[in-house]
């Protein structure tokens, strides 16, 4: 039996982080993956980019750093100022260590570990493994089934970016093999974002691999007071409209 921590998105919430990283520590897991986006949105990116690079972390890029490593430009859908803003204050609190360890961290990365069917891990659905940015155009929720006809190569898909795991309603009339509860479509596991919360619990996803494959999400607490405060204490750009849509608050 084989045990695999996956999670993702946890966009500068260092507190959701820690706690994270506490619980998976604590049980027997042989293997972390990271599925992107440690950066931009939440107070600390910084901070939690330095955590996942100092703990054994298979890190996969997610949008956010395809932004810090090429520029926004890649990415047509950004246009406003104040979002531009925000990635150039991100940009200030990263250096070169950062920059060249994100350029040596992949887009995906590919199990065949379990009964010899492949099992993708990645930020995003891979529309062109060979483009710059290789995400889909288009909203996950709706385009999911015409995306798996087009790739059978994978067994199972974990992937983030969409912050809210998908649940059975989300995919009614789309998928009708829906297998458990939230988060599976299909082959495609959503894993949710585990730092953008709206309370104080956060989540990763447990995978096992033996004669069977077991997956799980485990949720857990973490220090939303402390977050709190540290994102009250620093200014940034686009921190009003981003502290009410990501996390749920009004800022002071």
């Amino acid at each position: 039996m084989k045990k695999i921590a996956i999670f993702g998105d946890i966009h500068g919430n260092l507190e959701a982080l820690q706690s994270i990283l506490a619980d998976i520590k604590s049980k027997d897991f042989d293997e972390i993956i990271f599925l992107g986006d440690a950066i931009s949105i939440g107070p600390q990116p910084k901070e939690c980019l330095e955590l996942l690079k100092n703990n054994n972390i298979r890190f996969l890029l997610g949008n956010h750093e395809l932004y810090y490593l090429y520029g926004i430009e890649i990415d047509d859908a950004i246009k406003f100022e104040s979002e531009k803003a925000h990635y150039a204050w991100v940009k200030s609190l990263l250096d070169e260590s950062d920059r060249e360890y994100l350029k040596k961290c992949d887009l995906y990365y590919t199990k065949e570990e379990f009964l010899g069917e492949k099992i993708l891990f990645a930020h995003f659905l891979i529309e062109d493994e060979k483009a710059l940015y290789p995400f889909e155009d288009v909203n996950l929720k709706n385009n999911v089934d015409a995306w798996l006809k087009n790739n059978k190569k994978y067994r199972t898909i974990f992937i983030g970016h969409e912050h809210e795991a998908l649940s059975e309603d989300d995919v009614e009339g789309v998928n009708d093999d829906f297998e458990e509860t939230t988060g599976v479509c299909s082959n495609i596991w959503i894993v949710g974002s585990s730092g953008c919360t709206k309370d104080n619990m956060t989540s990763y996803t447990s995978l096992e691999l033996g004669d069977t494959m077991s997956i799980t999400r485990i949720y857990l607490p973490y220090d939303r007071d402390t977050f709190l405060k540290t994102l009250n204490s620093i200014e940034y750009p686009n921190k009003e409209i981003i502290s009410k849509f990501a996390f749920g608050i009004t800022t002071e």
